[in-house]
């Protein structure tokens, strides 16, 4: 059955109804924005975070299994940062050749998330080394190729996030 609709009654909604909650949802969306990008660049610094901490398990334990059979304060692997590329590279046995950031075959290898960057000391991470007891050096002091950090702890940062983590 039917109804029939009295004259002068109109179904749907008013302009002004209309207007009002386009207004509102505009204005809930534009509030919602700056919480995004929050989290987006938490995030980021996170999975840095992670691919930092795993880079460094796996370049200790390659340096501990030391299959390039350096000794002394020889660097046995090295976790190298290059426009936030991370790769690890370990020591060669023939012929036998300290690990180098300048070597082109990665064992693994990541790459950090958009707008992440890493520091150690006030400066821009370029690499950690390991000797062969998986301990930390400098392999500059050595050799005088690539200079690594020493330090145990780096801040990771993207946008207005800002993560210190400690390595090791």
């Amino acid at each position: 059955m039917r109804r029939h609709r009295k004259p002068g009654q109109q179904r749907g909604f008013s302009l002004i109804e209309s207007m009002t909650a386009i207004t509102l949802s505009g204005l809930l969306f534009a509030s919602g924005v700056p919480l995004t990008s929050s989290w987006v660049s938490s995030a980021r610094v996170r999975d840095a975070q992670g691919l930092m901490t795993q880079g460094v398990a796996r370049a200790r334990a390659l340096a501990l299994r030391n299959p390039g059979g350096v000794t002394g304060t020889a660097t046995a692997a090295m976790l190298c940062l290059s426009g936030g590329n991370l790769r690890l590279i370990a020591a060669s046995r023939s012929p036998q050749t300290a690990a180098s950031c300048s070597a082109t075959a990665a064992l693994w290898s990541a790459r950090l998330p958009a707008s992440a960057s890493v520091t150690a000391g006030g400066s821009a991470l370029g690499c950690l080394a390991f000797n062969n007891r998986g301990v930390a050096v400098n392999p500059a002091a050595a050799s005088g190729s690539d200079s690594c950090p020493t330090s145990t702890s780096v801040v990771i940062a993207s946008s207005s996030q800002n993560v210190a983590l400690t390595l090791y």
